[in-house]
């Protein structure tokens, strides 16, 4: 009996007739699309980019990724507050969500509307408006200066209008069209190498900041742990001081990090990041030891040298939690070093001078080999060789400027974009990665598990006490 009340389901459905199946499958499919609708969270519209004045409400951090906000940006609206007092009752809204490397919120799927067939029209729209063209502009100008001059040249002489001599010289410069389709392959070849390259240099670096956000993040919440540790009425204020010097930081090495990868030195980030997130006196610990930190010439490695003494003391509280906590520091110093390999070690210049030279041949002698074309109108070779050289120089360009994954971009200040041109050009990505952010959303993190702890939760007592006074 009980083979067979294990077996008898298993063949009522052998028996079952092929309609039934398909039926029972689109009602499985129908309830797991009912599910998935109802469990979805609503659509979200397009969050503003780098630079706006709703993200310091977080944890006094701009989305430019600098501590220190304007005046405007400083004020939560009332409307958020009204929305925060009256959401008792109601479900969480995300106010702040996190974006995108684009500007988008993560809960919005239309970025990825800005590439494909559905955003083709846009997109060529918006060609002449494109920085990488205006990058390459004077290039292709001088290319297409010289195709309208063979052009006019070969016209004058196909219709008499030069002297016969100078008519039979002109025709001799026109050179066979084998030789740019010979080489067009190893064109092919050349770019799909060196961008293949600079996107191997973007993504590693990506991974290497990804490593930042667990790495911080694991270790603020270790050190926030001793603030609850079970069988202890209350915390040393020992102990209270060494985890805020902790959280500090950590809020200040990814600007730290920053900074070095971009050439910078900029002690009032570190300060205002760390006193966001830790709360701290301006005369305190943590601050003296970011103070001296700043003046060293490797700024992050003496950031984690100071976090490394910080958390010395904690093995007082077993081998086990300080060896985790350390952990985390030593994997932070491989990613310091590794955004220092990647910093440091460009293309070798030989190969980026000789793509450069090669494609700038190929675009200036491609209208004489055009020339030699019979069916080719005079007309529409500037176009023909004005485009072809268009796609080169911006693919060369675009790989030159993935390839410092760390850099500015598009942008001569990433962290003092204006919201102005930001709103011109539409939700523009100026930087390749945009650092600045990383860091605003790593300094939130750690203020957040710091804030949840019992030191957190005293402090913004204490503070919400003296602003009622």
């Amino acid at each position: 009996m009980l083979f067979r009340s294990r077996v008898q389901p298993y063949w009522d459905l052998r028996r079952e007739s092929s309609v039934g199946r398909v039926m029972r499958a689109v009602q499985h499919v129908l309830v797991c699309y009912a599910s998935c609708v109802r469990l979805a969270p609503p659509p979200h519209t397009r969050m503003p980019p780098v630079g706006a004045t709703s993200a310091p409400a977080r944890i006094g951090i701009g989305r430019s990724g600098n501590p220190r906000c304007s005046e405007e940006a400083k004020a939560v609206p009332a409307a958020v507050a009204a929305a925060a007092a009256t959401s008792t009752t109601s479900e969480p809204e995300v106010l702040f969500p996190r974006l995108t490397d684009d500007g988008y919120s993560f809960y919005d799927d239309r970025y990825v509307s800005s590439g494909g067939s559905e955003a083709w029209l846009q997109n060529l729209k918006g060609t002449l408006s494109s920085q990488v063209l205006q990058r390459v502009g004077t290039h292709l100008a001088v290319t297409t200066g010289i195709a309208v001059a063979v052009a006019l040249a070969f016209g004058c002489a196909r219709e008499g209008l030069l002297p016969e001599e100078l008519a039979r010289l002109v025709e001799g410069t026109a050179i066979p069209l084998f030789p740019h389709s010979a080489a067009g392959s190893v064109l092919g070849l050349l770019l799909a190498f060196r961008t293949s390259q600079s996107y191997e240099r973007f993504w590693e670096a990506r991974t290497l900041w990804d490593g930042v956000y667990s790495s911080t993040r694991s270790i603020a919440r270790l050190a926030c742990a001793i603030l609850q540790e079970p069988g202890r009425a209350e915390t040393s204020t020992e102990d209270a001081l060494r985890v805020e010097a902790i959280v500090g930081l950590c809020a200040a090495f990814p600007y730290a990090l920053k900074q070095h990868l971009r050439g910078e030195r900029n002690a009032e980030e570190l300060l205002d990041a760390a006193a966001a997130a830790s709360s701290c006196a301006p005369r305190s610990a943590v601050m003296r030891r970011i103070k001296l930190a700043n003046a060293a010439p490797n700024v992050p490695l003496a950031v984690l040298d100071a976090l490394t003494r910080t958390v010395l003391p904690l093995r007082s509280k077993g081998d086990l939690y300080w060896w985790q906590i350390d952990n985390n520091i030593e994997q932070l110093l491989h990613r310091l070093a590794n955004a220092e390999r990647i910093k440091g070690t460009p293309v070798p210049l030989s190969y980026s001078r000789h793509q450069s030279r090669f494609f700038s041949v190929y675009a200036f002698t491609l209208p004489f080999a055009l020339c030699s074309q019979e069916r080719m109108s005079l007309w529409l070779l500037p176009l023909t060789v004005a485009v072809v050289s268009w796609v080169l120089f911006a693919t060369e360009e675009i790989g030159h400027i993935i390839e410092d994954p760390f850099g500015r971009g598009l942008t001569g200040d990433p962290d003092r974009t204006s919201l102005t041109k930001l709103e011109e050009f539409g939700n523009l990505q100026f930087e390749v990665l945009p650092l600045g952010r990383y860091c605003a959303d790593i300094a939130s993190d750690v203020a957040t598990l710091f804030r949840s702890s019992p030191q957190g939760v005293d402090k913004i007592g204490r503070a919400s006490c003296r602003e009622r006074v």
